[in-house]
C-alpha cells in the first residue's frame, strides 16, 4: 500500500513538473523573440538616423549615392533603400541598375512588376 501511494505522488509530481516546464519554455521563448525583434528595430532605427545626414548630402549625385549605400550595406550587413517622399525609389543597395526601368509615371520599377501592371502574363527577359 505504501509503495502504491509513493508511486502516485511521484507520478503526480513528474506530471506537474513537466507541465510547468513546458509553460516556462513557451513563455520564455516568446519573451526572447519579442526582445530580439525590439532590439533589431531599435538598431535599424538608429542606423537610419545616423545615415540620414550623409544620404541627404548625396541625394543629387545618384552615382555617388549608390556607391555610398552599397558601401554602408556591405559594412553593416543591412539592405538600404533610399525612398523619396513621393514614394519613388532613389537607390537600393541590393538592386541591379539594369533591372530598373521608368514606368512613365516618374517612378522606377522592376521590369517584371511593370509587365504585371501592364496586364502581361508572359515572362520578361532580362
Amino acid at each position: 500500500m505504501k509503495g502504491s501511494l509513493f508511486f502516485k505522488v511521484f507520478v503526480g509530481f513528474v506530471v506537474i513538473t513537466g507541465i510547468l516546464s513546458l509553460a516556462l519554455l513557451i513563455i520564455s521563448s516568446t519573451a526572447i523573440k519579442n526582445l530580439y525583434i525590439d532590439t533589431l528595430m531599435r538598431e535599424t532605427e538608429n542606423l537610419g538616423n545616423m545615415l540620414r545626414s550623409d544620404i541627404v548630402a548625396y541625394l543629387e549625385e545618384e552615382k555617388n549615392l549608390q556607391l555610398l549605400v552599397e558601401n554602408i550595406s556591405t559594412n553593416t550587413n543591412k539592405r538600404i533603400t533610399v525612398i523619396r517622399p513621393d514614394g519613388t525609389v532613389k537607390t537600393d543597395s541590393h538592386a541591379e541598375p539594369k533591372r530598373w526601368i521608368c514606368t512613365g509615371t516618374g517612378r522606377r520599377s522592376s521590369k517584371r512588376s511593370a509587365a504585371r501592371s501592364a496586364g502581361s502574363s508572359g515572362t520578361v527577359s532580362r
